[in-house]
């Protein structure tokens, strides 16, 4: 981080979220909801990929367009991160560059 400021981030989400709302009390709402965030795309991405885990060919057209209808339904966060970019997310939870630059590293 600037002026050789860094943070060590505990693998625990409690104590990460902790830590960084620590150093940085003003993004204190914007860091839970962060970790709410990512912790709930994974749990989404884990589904997915368990419920996908059994399926063998190519897919029908019937069983495409079901997913296509169904997939931002069943999977909202998966749906509405999966293909941003990891600058894109950082820019819409957090206002400080610093705090950016901790969790990217992470």
């Amino acid at each position: 981080m600037p002026g050789n400021k860094g943070i060590a981030l505990p693998a625990n989400r409690d104590l990460a979220e902790k830590a960084l709302i620590k150093e940085f009390p003003e993004e204190e709402n914007s860091i839970l909801e962060y970790y709410k965030m990512v912790y709930l795309f994974n749990k989404e991405i884990n589904s997915f990929l368990a419920a996908s885990a059994g399926s063998t060919g190519e897919a029908s057209s019937l069983k495409k367009m079901i997913m296509k209808i169904g997939f931002p339904k069943k999977y909202p966060t998966l749906a509405k991160y999966a293909v941003r970019s990891t600058q894109d997310v950082l820019d819409e939870f957090f206002k400080s560059r610093e705090l950016q630059l901790a969790l990217s590293a992470h």
